[in-house]
């Protein structure tokens, strides 16, 4: 059969005239299904935003329908077993017939294995159909934690990733997976049961109707309370997850070691332990006595029932048969309210992770995604010196920043509600205040001053890790604020203070700077900083595995192949902060040396502890207190006898 896509050749001219009307209903009608999912979910769970769950399963119609349809074949044929129940007593336990018995009990099994085998399909519809919400939901958080500004994870919690991706995932799956099918199909034999105990007996069915919103009434009870025992729980899960990240990672794993705190941080976990386990039982209890109440009202109505019945059956107005089998209705009806009971405490229990996971969804990125381009204009590191691109103009004009609050998530985009002028007065907490720098194409300019001047804070903002709350930063002429996160990427190279190494093997780190980087640029760059010899003694050469954080190889090399890695990148414009910094005498000088080629055609920036490392440079600005103090050459700057005369003098042991 043709579809709403079948087209006559050459006319553009649907083959059926009606295929595109039935086609747009069944779109509008593969969306309906999750759509309403959703909603259902966002009203159970008391989550405002769980009808927005619908992005992880809204191409899921399919197995949501066979999930309910799976859900009303199981209802009709439980439902089947009262009749069958009423024929077996009545016919063959009253009447004392036997083949009545064997019919009876052969239709009894077809209905177990009937039954069996729509629950086994529907528990494969719903694993897969949970794989499937879990990994989107997953997907989703990491590509948002790979997106999100830079400024988000100084002052964020660690853990707070990690407990979204691991528990409140899991959560959001099993509410929209499991929780609320159960719920569906515990509405479903409920809603049957109420046709078939008016067919067994509508005396009793108008009783067991005057009982049931006794067990309703009481799913309600501890709603709030399970809500907010679900986020302390989850506020909990973040804290031990931190922990763990303190005792796994190398750098936690040996700060412990060193000074001895083992003991503290085995009782710090066991603290952390005993609180989850106190707020979970906390949960459970008010969940447990929220079961009890709704068992108990379903027994009371059921008891009530048969009761009545049983007067029935004295006086000769119902018969044994219709007795039991509207017990066994009864049963049907009111059983799948504790487990309804219990699936909704679980869609309470789920809601704060859901606004967790949408919470954190909707963080603003503040600008483009960074994103690794490279075209065939992107000129390799190898090429000779008269072929490169000439490094960009660098202009830094009255720039101002402060970090944004703890309470902002650290985003980087907070603006500052009043105008910053000149004029305004210097608080403590502002990072940079009204910074000058300008750099020519293909020069070479240092950054130096006191521990916490704002060096690293400027070049980060440079780097466009940061907006600044005033001021510009211009490249070539070119604000970058008005620039896309990739072309700064392309045009800027950055190697950090403290270099970060991935546990991978030496080729895949070096490739973070050019993916497509053959072996013999790798091995080149890697000799340009003076690494060729390690890379000699190496077995695996570039398949060596650096090990967590690059721990299996010394400081200096992790510094130098960190170095490697951003000349693979060729950026126009090269910032060094403190990059020789954990390099010894030897390797600085190689690095030095190295550094007067590769700096050839390029704009340098370089933060620098050890003056003596740039003594050299065009200029030299000197920053204190997050302002532009001085600036000039290495002479200039002595002859000031200023803030880098007295660094300079106490770095070379000289009389202050």
């Amino acid at each position: 059969m043709c579809g709403a896509d079948d087209f006559f050749p050459h006319t553009g001219k649907p083959f059926f005239p009606g295929s595109v009307r039935m086609g747009a209903i069944l779109s509008i009608g593969s969306s309906l299904v999750p759509r309403l999912a959703a909603r259902t979910l966002a009203i159970l769970s008391g989550s405002r935003v769980g009808r927005r769950t619908v992005i992880f399963y809204h191409d899921q119609t399919a197995a949501l329908v066979g999930i309910i349809g799976l859900s009303w074949l199981a209802a009709g044929s439980v439902v089947a077993g009262p009749f069958i129940i009423r024929r077996f007593v009545d016919g063959s336990l009253v009447s004392r017939q036997s083949g009545i018995l064997v019919s009876s009990m052969v239709l009894l099994l077809l209905v177990f294995v009937l039954e069996a085998a729509v629950v086994a399909l529907r528990i494969s519809l719903l694993s897969r159909l949970g794989e499937t919400v879990l990994a989107r939901v997953r997907g989703s958080l990491s590509e948002k934690i790979a997106t999100l500004p830079f400024g988000f994870f100084p002052s964020a919690r660690q853990s707070h990733g990690m407990t979204l991706i691991t528990n409140d995932a899991m959560s959001v799956q099993s509410a929209a997976t499991v929780n609320l099918p159960a719920v569906f199909a515990g509405g479903f034999n409920a809603t049957v049961a109420i046709p078939t105990v008016l067919v067994l007996d509508w005396r009793l069915a108008l009783v067991a109707a005057a009982f049931a919103p006794l067990p309703a009434l009481m799913s309600l009870v501890g709603r709030s309370a399970i809500r907010r025992a679900s986020s302390e729980t989850l506020e909990i899960y973040g804290r031990m997850m931190g922990q763990i990240i303190d005792l796994t990672g190398v750098s936690g794993a040996l700060h412990i070691r060193l000074f001895g705190r083992h003991d503290h941080e085995i009782a710090r976990m066991r603290v952390t332990l005993d609180s989850i386990r106190t707020s979970s039982v906390a949960r459970m209890t008010i969940v447990a006595r929220q079961h009890f109440l709704v068992v108990a009202a379903a027994a009371v109505s059921i008891a009530a029932t048969i009761g009545i019945g049983s007067s029935f059956v004295v006086n000769g107005s119902m018969t044994i048969g219709t007795l039991v089998a509207f017990a066994s209705a009864l049963a049907v009806a009111f059983q799948p309210m504790s487990t309804m009971a219990i699936a909704r405490s679980q869609l309470v229990g789920a809601g704060p992770s859901i606004e967790r996971v949408f919470t954190f969804l909707d963080l603003p990125v503040g600008s483009t995604p960074i994103r690794t381009t490279y075209t065939a204009a992107t000129v390799a590191y190898n090429h000779p010196a008269d072929e490169r691109r000439t490094g960009p103009d660098v202009v830094v004009e009255k720039l101002w920043f402060r970090y944004a609050p703890a309470e902002d998530d650290g985003r980087p985009d907070s603006r500052s509600s009043t105008p910053i002028t000149d004029d305004r007065p210097l608080f403590a907490d502002w990072a940079l205040r009204g910074v000058d720098l300008k750099a020519a194409p293909g020069s070479t300019v240092a950054i130096v001053g006191p521990s916490g001047a704002g060096k690293t804070t400027l070049t980060y903002l440079i780097a466009g890790l940061y907006r600044p709350n005033a001021g510009r930063i211009l490249l070539d002429g070119t604000d970058i604020t008005n620039s896309e996160a990739d072309q700064i990427h392309t045009m800027v190279g950055l190697v950090a203070q403290e270099p970060h190494l991935f546990h991978d093997t030496i080729a895949a780190n070096l490739r973070y700077g050019r993916a497509e980087a053959t072996e013999d640029e790798m091995v080149e760059a890697l000799t340009a900083v003076n690494l060729g010899l390690l890379l000699a003694r190496l077995p695996e050469g570039l398949n060596t595995t650096v090990g967590a954080r690059g721990y299996q190889l010394s400081g200096g090399e992790r510094q130098r192949l960190a170095i490697a890695r951003v000349l693979l990148q060729d950026p126009r414009l090269l910032i060094l902060d403190e990059a020789t910094s954990q390099l010894d005498t030897v390797s600085e000088t190689h690095i030095r040396e190295a550094m007067k080629t590769l700096a050839h055609g390029r704009t340098c920036i370089i933060v620098a502890h050890r003056l003596s490392t740039i003594v050299g440079a065009e200029k030299i600005f000197v920053l204190d207190g997050g302002c532009s103090a001085e600036e000039g050459n290495h002479d200039e700057l002595l002859a000031e006898d200023g803030i880098y005369a007295r660094l300079y003098r106490t770095q070379a042991g000289a009389p202050d």
